[in-house]
């Protein structure tokens, strides 16, 4: 089938390197009642985590698991500071919380290396590569959860969709998270990539949104003619900015995630976030019944979504290929 071929590339990872943690399995926990409180962290600011929000309320749900009903859900935002994460975690842990659900690489590594017991349900490219796990099959510390298909292996195809819907394409912009380690290796994979389909890849860093602005100007004056935006929840947290940027400046872009297609962005490849954090809901209602992290194998998706924008294409200009449109999970029109 096309469809088949188009992602053989990001087919499940293989082997995953192994990093020791030394950590110790939390105890058995008492079934949900209205006394357990969840703990929920998000790199950005309140509002900014909508599909990742959605579907984790919709897994809690799905198991029984209410917010002011069986359960107490306790939300904290970084607003984008990553220095912001320690203190966070520390006021969740005060509220004795059993267990904290992190979005994100940046986010997990960090809190992982805060608190070694409590259990916490992530979804991140690489924790194995975070050190926060030992590996997919068998975690060994207090960390599990779903992992989102490793960026670094999404930006080769990311180009190639940027290449198809702009002719003649020979200069991208790839807008990246360094302290994301799957975001990190992306710029060496986008220019090798680049040498094959004859683009210049210029890749701009940005790791904390104070440098947003400075970090667009750059794109800007780098006069490219496409964007790629890397699936970073740090980036997610500010696709309006993002979004109005490309809008502003006519740049045809390609996003890591949906909810960007879906507010205006031109196209989106990538994991299904919504329906990988409502498969936290599960992991969570095992772990209150006793499961401990360590043994909980982290599941890897099984989904991922081709999204483009018919509106905003044609606000470009640009005419998308019969093949895209055919391979497409959904065009926004």
């Amino acid at each position: 089938m096309k469809r088949r071929e188009f992602i053989t590339l990001l087919g499940a990872a293989a082997a995953w390197p192994i990093t020791a943690t030394g950590q110790t399995p939390a105890a058995p926990m008492q079934a949900a009642n209205p006394t357990v409180r969840l703990g929920y962290i998000w790199i950005g600011a309140e509002g900014s985590d909508g599909e990742t929000l959605r579907g984790i309320r919709q897994g809690l749900a799905d198991v029984g698991l209410v917010d002011g009903r069986t359960i107490a859900f306790d939300a904290r935002y970084a607003e984008g500071r990553p220095d912001r994460l320690r203190g966070l975690v520390e006021d969740l842990l005060r509220l004795n919380v059993a267990i904290l659900l992190v979005p994100g690489m940046v986010a997990t590594r960090a809190i992982g290396e805060i608190t070694k017991t409590v259990p916490i349900v992530s979804v991140s490219a690489d924790p194995v590569a975070a050190g926060v796990a030992q590996s997919l099959a068998r975690p060994g510390g207090n960390v599990t959860g779903m992992t989102v298909m490793a960026g670094d292996r999404f930006v080769e195809k990311w180009l190639s969709l940027l290449k198809e819907m702009v002719p003649g394409l020979d200069r991208a912009g790839l807008l990246y998270n360094p302290s994301n380690l799957t975001n990190a290796s992306m710029p060496r994979i986008a220019r090798a990539a680049g040498q094959t389909l004859n683009i210049e890849v210029v890749a701009t860093p940005l790791s904390e949104v104070g440098a947003l602005p400075a970090t667009l100007a750059a794109v800007d004056a780098a006069k490219v003619q496409g964007l790629i935006v890397s699936d970073d929840a740090l980036l997610l947290s500010r696709r309006a900015e993002l979004l109005a940027f490309a809008e502003k400046a006519r740049l045809p872009a390609v996003y890591g995630w949906r909810e960007y297609a879906e507010a205006g962005g031109l196209i989106s490849y990538g994991t299904d976030i919504f329906e990988v954090w409502r498969r936290a809901g599960a992991y969570v209602d095992k772990i209150l019944k006793g499961a401990a992290p360590a043994e909980m194998p982290i599941e890897q998706p099984t989904k991922f979504e081709l999204v483009i924008n018919q509106k905003t294409a044609k606000a470009l200009g640009l005419a998308i290929p019969d093949k895209l449109l055919a391979l497409a999970d959904a065009v926004i029109e």
